[in-house]
């Protein structure tokens, strides 16, 4: 945990440093996700695509696994119809993704 920390501050510093480059947005993105804390990992993905950053598969998952924790989030707090929401966007990075096994898991948590 405490090198994921650390990793974290050098991949700022670097977004800092680097403001034209993508590369520190992914890395940022991989070590929220390793953290995990996924309000940052969705932050840290979309400025890489605002940045033009094309999200490849792996990227997608990170993405679509960051969405469904958010909407578990919101499920165990009662937000019933945003939990729907970040669910279906989960799953449309899943299938883009094409990972089945986890857009079937994601689907699953709509017919609670």
């Amino acid at each position: 945990q405490g090198q994921t920390a650390e990793a974290i501050q050098d991949f700022d510093q670097a977004a800092r440093t680097m403001p034209g480059s993508t590369e520190p947005y992914l890395a940022l993105a991989r070590g929220y996700a390793a953290a995990p804390n996924s309000a940052l990992l969705l932050s840290a993905l979309e400025e890489a695509r605002r940045r033009g950053h094309q999200l490849g598969n792996q990227e997608r998952v990170l993405l679509g696994r960051a969405y469904a924790a958010e909407g578990d989030r919101a499920s165990a707090t009662g937000k019933t119809a945003e939990a729907r929401n970040l669910y279906w966007k989960a799953i449309s990075q899943f299938h883009t993704a094409n990972a089945p096994r986890l857009e079937r898991r994601t689907r699953q948590k709509l017919g609670r």
